[in-house]
């Protein structure tokens, strides 16, 4: 049983490390094929696209730290999206 467990954790931290490796391989393929990959102005960008989902992953952590399991989470950001849009 032990062993199976051993080997479970292994299987998992070395899909981790593949996924890591993958990453970084197209890291280092964008940066080769575009001048503008690593500049500020894409960082910021990328920083500013990802601070709703940031935010509500933060959120939905809490609730799944209190015992709670909210799956609500994403429809209230697709319904205030939509209530943004044609506010605006």
């Amino acid at each position: 049983m032990r062993s199976k467990v051993n080997t479970l954790k292994r299987s998992k931290y070395s899909q981790q490390l593949i996924l890591l490796g993958i990453l970084l391989l197209l890291i280092l393929i964008m940066s080769i094929a575009s001048d503008r990959f690593f500049t500020l102005v894409n960082f910021s960008n990328i920083f500013r696209q990802q601070a709703m989902v940031a935010i509500v992953a933060a959120g939905a952590t809490f609730v799944m730290i209190i015992g709670g399991l909210d799956i609500s989470v994403g429809s209230n950001l697709a319904f205030t999206g939509v209530m943004y849009a044609l506010c605006v």
